[in-house]
Formats: C-alpha cells, sequence, structure tokens
C-alpha cells in the first residue's frame, strides 16, 4: 500500500524523510541534494527535469527583431556563472531550445551554439547600431520572489559585460503571467520557465513555434516555422516529422529565435534500497512500480 503525503513546506518534509516517516521525498531544496547524497541511509537520484529556464525575448518588438541584437544576447549570456548563482551550478547549461533533447527532432549537431563572447557581442550590437554612447537598453519583467530576483539579478550583470542595460520590473504573479502570455506587445524581455512535453510532439511544438501557440513566448512569427508545425499536426509517420522538426529547430537556433539558459534538475531521495521511476511529474502513477532490493 502506498500513502501519499502532501507536505507543503521543503524544511517540514526533509524532516519527515530523515525522521523515517517517509520513504520518497523530491525535489528539495538545493542546499539539502548535497546533505542526501553524502548520508548511507539513503540512495539518490538526480537528473534532467523536461523544464527549462530562461528569459523570453519578444521577436516582433522593435529592438529584438533585428536577429543580430539576438544573437549578441545570447553571446552576453554566462551560463556558467549563472547556474553557480541561482543553482549551485546543479542545473545543465547545455540547453538551447524549449524542446529537450530527448524530444522528437531534436538533433545536437543542427543546433546553433552560443559561446559566453562579450567581445563579439559587442560586435553585433555595434552592427545594430548600439555602443557605449547608444547602448542597448531593454526591460526584463520578473516575478517578485526570492529565486527569480536572484535569476533577473544574474542575467542583468551577465548581460552588463557586452554594454547592455537591463531595466529589470518585478511583478506579482498575476501579472507577470500577463506579461508572458498575453500582454506580449508591451514586453521586451521576460522570465520563462516552460516544460515541453517530448512524447506530444505535434501539439508541443504547435504551443511553443506557432504564430498562434499559447506557449509561443517569444513571439515567433515566422511563415516557414508555422508551415512545419501546422503541417506535422497532420503527418502520422513519426520519422517525417523529426526531419522536419530538425529542419525547424536548426532554424530556430541559427536565428537565435529563444533564449533558454538552462534545464532544471530533478532530485530523488529514497529510503535506502528503494528504488522509484524518477519523474518527478509522474511520481504518483510510477510510485506503483517501486522496488525494494
Amino acid at each position: 500500500m502506498i500513502h501519499f503525503r502532501p507536505i507543503s513546506d521543503f524544511n517540514s518534509a526533509v524532516i519527515a524523510m530523515r525522521s523515517g516517516e517517509m520513504d520518497v521525498v523530491y525535489n528539495v531544496a538545493l542546499n539539502e541534494q548535497a546533505e542526501f547524497e553524502a548520508d548511507p541511509n539513503f540512495d539518490t537520484q538526480s537528473f534532467d527535469r523536461v523544464n527549462v529556464q530562461g528569459i523570453a525575448m519578444n521577436n516582433q518588438s522593435p529592438k529584438l527583431s533585428d536577429v543580430r541584437v539576438r544573437q549578441a544576447i545570447l553571446h552576453s549570456l554566462d551560463r556558467e556563472s549563472i547556474n553557480i548563482m541561482v543553482a549551485e551550478g546543479r542545473y545543465n547549461t547545455d540547453t538551447w531550445t524549449q524542446m529537450p533533447k530527448i524530444g522528437e527532432g531534436y538533433d545536437d549537431s543542427r543546433i546553433t551554439k552560443y559561446a559566453f563572447d562579450p567581445e563579439k557581442a559587442k560586435g553585433l550590437l555595434a552592427e545594430a547600431g548600439y555602443d557605449e554612447s547608444n547602448p542597448l537598453t531593454l526591460q526584463l519583467k520578473s516575478l517578485s520572489n526570492t529565486y527569480v530576483q536572484q535569476f533577473s539579478t544574474a542575467v542583468q550583470a551577465s548581460l552588463a559585460q557586452s554594454g547592455i542595460v537591463v531595466e529589470v520590473e518585478e511583478q506579482e504573479s498575476a501579472l507577470w503571467f500577463q506579461s508572458l502570455t498575453g500582454d506580449r506587445a508591451n514586453a521586451e524581455l521576460v522570465y520563462m520557465e516552460i516544460a515541453i512535453q517530448e512524447y506530444w510532439a505535434p501539439l508541443m511544438y504547435w504551443y511553443a513555434y506557432d504564430s498562434t501557440g499559447f506557449y509561443n513566448f517569444n513571439s515567433i512569427s515566422v511563415p516557414e516555422i508555422d508551415a512545419i508545425v501546422q503541417d506535422n499536426l497532420r503527418q502520422a509517420d513519426v520519422a517525417t516529422r523529426e526531419a522536419a522538426y530538425a529542419d525547424m529547430l536548426e532554424m530556430l537556433s541559427s536565428q537565435a529565435r529563444e533564449c533558454v539558459i538552462f534545464q532544471l534538475n530533478g532530485f530523488v531521495a529514497t529510503t535506502k534500497g528503494l528504488t522509484t521511476y524518477h519523474d518527478n511529474s509522474h511520481m504518483i502513477t510510477w510510485l506503483a512500480e517501486a522496488t525494494w532490493s
């Protein structure tokens, strides 16, 4: 028999786990993960989730409609430093699209990756008409919680190394979500977190990249992209879809259409000898297949 016990406070969940009241706890605070890993009474699993975090760039705004500006932003992001500042280095920074690497059609060899290079970013900005006397200034709409404040501050500092001025506006959840999904015309940059489920590929690609998609947080509106997405909603052959999606992701990354900074990590601690399926989004269902050794 499985007893599912919801505990809203992470500290209480950790205490219950260590006292033997629970056999499974997941997504504990980052500073607690190392302690579980070092404790011989527990088994742990750390893994990449499908959730990614980054900055939604409004491709339709006058400043961000220039590909050189978008490329400069990506070259200005010191992903490793941001990762250390907000997540103790535990997140995966080798992630460049909202669709996870296990997603249908993802081909890592065809993805354009943007190394941290402030000088190259400055060159691209100069081509676009920006310099020290006329800096690129962008507004970043952020959430007013501690984690996202740290994230936004880290991004702001990183972009500043290329001379990009970022003005951070902290918003409550409802207003931030409106900026991300419903008020894109008045947003340039918005803090973003999204989870694209790879096993619903045609629908997920439509959500994230079609010009009418609800999760098209970057306001991408490219006829070729729309055609690929819409044609493959009706395509039953997986190989045909994969080829089309690989072309699309290559196009999106080469044009710097999105700004994904890292893929979040998942963490599960179990009583020693207990093995569970490690995707927390399916934890309740898959605990039925837990095994003791």
